[in-house]
């Protein structure tokens, strides 16, 4: 069982690096503000790259679980992440970032998670 576990978090930490690759800050912040318009209910939304927002933002809450870095996962409220996480990427210093770097700094600074 442990060996399983070991083996699942090596492959979560290859998909992270696979998706920090794939996805800068600004293309996820794009893809998070089309998920904030359509939890406000909003007109014309882009239901892909809502979901993709919300998936890529999920699996790294997972990711941390796995690893032991996370805060209390059943506290975070992944809506209130998205949110957090569009502002700080919109930040002129983290334009140039993955978007894993900003993820992390959000999951850290707003919610206590990998202290």
């Amino acid at each position: 069982m442990h060996t399983l576990c070991l083996t699942f978090v090596c492959i979560c930490l290859l998909t992270t690096h696979a998706h920090s690759v794939l996805f800068d800050s600004q293309t996820m912040r794009s893809y998070c503000q089309q998920y904030l318009e359509l939890i406000a209910l909003q007109d014309n939304v882009d239901h892909h790259e809502a979901g993709l927002c919300n998936g890529y933002i999920s699996s790294k809450i997972e990711l941390m679980s796995y690893s032991q870095q996370m805060c209390q996962r059943e506290t975070l409220n992944v809506d209130q992440i998205i949110s957090h996480f569009v502002i700080a990427a919109g930040h002129a210093d983290a334009q140039s970032q993955p978007a894993i770097v900003i993820v992390m700094d959000v999951l850290e600074q707003h919610h206590g998670c990998g202290s």
